[in-house]
């Protein structure tokens, strides 16, 4: 579930790309994503909801991920409800946050529309392994978001962070493919040692 870095906004471009073409087909491939390339590595069927400048509960557009991601599609019907006992997933991979540091109207909007997206996800996943991942374009959410998935129980309570590599060298300043291939990996990672790892036991600390 993310915006446009999950959609893979830009990956075929580069800094000197004309930003107003930046999600047009010739520079972005969903295929060469990391979404896509995680599930590959990890042999898993998959979806994806991902809307550019899309957030919890702010972005640049006139509705959110809370709006979007309750219904079976958004853009053609706003009434009809998604089933998601159908299809029910193991993990659900959260990779939104950015778009909200942008336009949330205070920090503490910020963290409220963050903490009611956690929540709608866990309402209509209540199996799976949640894993929010962060720091792809910017840090700035990044010890909110950690924070968030703490109070909610983290591991202990099927809650996981994973930091990302940071990358903003494709067009429009958003990921290029080598950034999206190292957020697949950040991904793989974080699903093969944490998430479904029945033995782990939460971040090792060092004194």
């Amino acid at each position: 579930i993310g915006d446009s870095i999950t959609a893979a906004y830009g990956n075929l471009g580069n800094a000197s790309t004309n930003s107003a073409h930046a999600g047009k087909p010739l520079y972005q491939d969903a295929t060469q994503g990391y979404a896509y390339l995680a599930a590959k590595e990890l042999g898993a069927d998959f979806s994806v909801v991902a809307w550019s400048g899309i957030g919890c509960k702010y972005g640049y557009g006139s509705f959110s991920m809370q709006e979007v991601y309750p219904l079976q599609r958004y853009r053609y019907d706003k009434k009809t409800a998604h089933d998601f006992t159908a299809r029910e997933p193991d993990v659900v991979v959260l990779a939104l946050g950015t778009n909200d540091n942008s336009k949330a109207p205070s920090t503490t909007a910020k963290r409220a529309g963050l903490v009611e997206m956690l929540d709608m996800v866990r309402a209509k996943n209540p199996n799976a392994k949640i894993l929010w991942i962060c720091n792809m374009m910017t840090g700035d959410v990044n010890k909110m978001i950690e924070e968030i998935v703490e109070e909610k129980g983290g591991y202990k309570k099927g809650y996981y962070v994973a930091t990302t590599p940071r990358n903003n060298t494709g067009a429009g300043w958003h990921p290029d493919v080598k950034g999206q291939k190292d957020f697949a990996a950040t991904v793989v990672k974080a699903v093969r040692e944490q998430v479904l790892n029945p033995n782990y036991n939460g971040p090792t600390t060092t004194t």
